[in-house]
């Protein structure tokens, strides 16, 4: 534009210029001769000719003189300007390229001028796409699952450990086959630089939600539910994290991360993972520290939920309709709690021969509430308790590829997060059958296992896992029927209040094509077999319930990263 404007110029007063000249001769050319002087008038005519001729070349000369100087000051006027705008042009171009070089750590940032357009990272996924300085990338996986069990648990895709049926059940003698989709995930994760915090968010979702009774007729319509809607920024050593994420309680594999690959929840293709494993993903606010990058230390708030177990806890008989909207027994989501649930975690990952060692250990706080009407009294009595427990977990690269999983966990009020396979509290009489009391129920879980990567597209894993409840119950002395109880584990309680819960599964994943910027495809195999023992057994009945699974998993992941930093 300002190469045209100064040809523009120059045009312009190269036209002024030859008009000036043309005007000149015309006027030289038609002098008017009543003009001239007496003495003109007496020469002679070829003189008086001559004369006026040498006037008027003087006179154009002059004026061309005149114009040539005109013409060359503006030409240096045009020349200093030039300068100029060359000068100023460098200075705009070193600010951009100095712009540029600040956010060149920003998957996504756009380049300082307006017109130009960001040239794509060398391993970008063509799936990525940027609005501003942002990188959206979708994440997820097309899944498609077959499962086979020896008796009808009655869940497709995740397994209800705790439910197994015993063969004196007519489910304990029926085989299940299952084919679906469910397994199925989308969502997208958004990487971006707000001033200098590093921020990231995402959001994944699966067909796994509240699925309609007549599913599997012909339109197998599964439902979509929330997995995770969270946002992290970290700024330095400090890191927020706000939204529905993995517990701070899930194991992780590298530092207190909430992505999804560096949590540690076995690469079980079963949707409730394996027994023993404590989880949960749920709404939460966490707080983080990073020392160093071999350091982090966090804690978090999270949703709190009082759990008695799904038919596993006897209520004190005068006082269950009060108790029974007051706890989740796998069928309240309106149940009342005191505070979130407190956890608190640090996490250590130092390197050694090239080999990645993960230690952890995490700690919980938990409250319980109740409310009664004693029996013979006047108002409302309430009723508090507080749990606690916690866990150490390990993933040490043993030798290179080649990975040892340990995950053990104690609590005393913590069933809920191993899987819900047992109840957080139980609810017992006081001694004369007025009131009530709350107790914790002491639980343990544990994971033990090995991941190899045998050659370049295979992975082998195999583990054992189980969790275990400590029976708590007294004589319930609200009841008028005597020698009954109240409580957890109980003579004559009911065969679904597990004492253990045990699992050994063995399988692989083999990928058979893999790209960093287009995702994978990747087959898994499945085996399992699971073992559930009650409290009590009826005389006659099976001291166990068991149960032989595979699951093959044939499914395309999408690359789900952003950029390289």
């Amino acid at each position: 534009m300002i190469k045209k404007a100064v040809l523009f110029t120059l045009a312009t007063v190269l036209c002024a210029g030859i008009a000036s000249i043309t005007r000149a001769q015309e006027i030289a050319a038609n002098t008017n001769p009543a003009t001239t002087t007496s003495d003109e008038k007496k020469s002679d005519g070829p003189a008086t000719k001559a004369d006026a001729s040498r006037k008027s070349g003087s006179t154009l000369e002059e004026q061309l003189t005149a114009l040539a100087e005109k013409m060359n000051k503006l030409e240096s006027i045009i020349e200093e300007q030039q300068k100029k705008i060359d000068e100023l042009q460098r200075q705009r171009n070193s600010e951009t390229a100095t712009a540029m070089n600040s956010t060149a750590a920003l998957p996504g940032a756009e380049p300082a001028s307006g017109g130009m357009r960001r040239k794509p990272a060398d391993d970008e996924s063509p799936l990525t796409f940027h609005i501003g300085t942002a990188t959206i990338t979708p994440v997820g996986q097309l899944d498609f699952t077959t499962i086979f069990r020896t008796t009808n648990v009655g869940n497709a895709n995740a397994t209800p450990f705790g439910a197994v049926p015993f063969n004196n059940q007519i489910a304990g003698h029926l085989t299940e086959t299952r084919l679906s989709g469910a397994s199925s995930r989308f969502g997208f994760r958004v990487d971006a630089k707000v001033h200098d915090w590093d921020v990231i968010g995402m959001l994944e979702a699966d067909f796994f939600g509240n699925n309609p009774a007549n599913l599997n007729i012909t339109s197998n319509s599964y439902t979509n539910r929330l997995r995770q809607a969270w946002f992290d920024a970290r700024r330095g050593k400090f890191e927020v994290l706000g939204g529905q994420s993995w517990s701070l309680l899930t194991p992780n594999r590298k530092g207190l991360s909430p992505l999804n690959e560096d949590v540690s929840v076995t690469r079980s293709v079963d949707l409730n993972y394996h027994a023993g494993l404590i989880w949960a993903r749920q709404a939460q606010l966490r707080l983080v520290y990073h020392p160093n990058d071999k350091v982090a230390a966090g804690v978090s708030i999270e949703n709190p939920e009082q759990f008695v177990g799904a038919g596993e806890v006897v209520f004190p008989f005068a006082f269950n309709a009060q108790l029974g909207v007051q706890f989740d027994a796998a069928n309240n989501p309106a149940t009342p709690n005191l505070h979130p649930d407190i956890i608190g975690k640090i996490a250590f990952d130092p390197d050694a021969g090239g080999r990645h060692f993960h230690i952890e250990a995490a700690g919980f706080l938990r409250s319980f509430k109740t409310a009664t009407f004693p029996i013979g009294g006047s108002s409302f009595a309430g009723h508090t308790t507080t749990g606690a427990g916690g866990s150490v977990n390990f993933d040490l690269e043993v030798l290179k590829n080649i990975h040892f999983i340990s995950d053990n966990f104690f609590s005393r009020g913590g069933g809920r997060y191993a899987i819900g396979l047992g109840p957080d509290v139980v609810v017992l009489p006081n001694a004369d059958g007025t009131d009530i009391n709350i107790s914790k129920v002491t639980s343990y879980a544990t994971i033990q296992g090995v991941e190899a990567k045998a050659w370049k597209k295979w992975l082998l894993f195999g583990y054992y896992g189980g969790a275990y409840f400590r029976r708590n119950f007294a004589i319930d002395t609200t009841n008028p029927l005597p020698g009954r109880f109240a409580g957890f584990g109980a003579p004559n309680s009911p065969n679904s209040a597990n004492r253990s819960v045990q699992e050994a599964t063995g399988g692989f994943t083999y990928t058979a094509w893999s790209d960093p910027k287009y995702g994978a495809i990747q087959w898994t195999t499945q085996a399992s077999y699971v073992t559930r023992s009650p409290w009590f057994v009826a005389a006659g009945a099976p001291k166990n319930a068991h149960t032989a699974m595979v699951f093959l998993s044939l499914r395309y992941v999408l690359p789900g990263k952003a950029p390289k930093k």
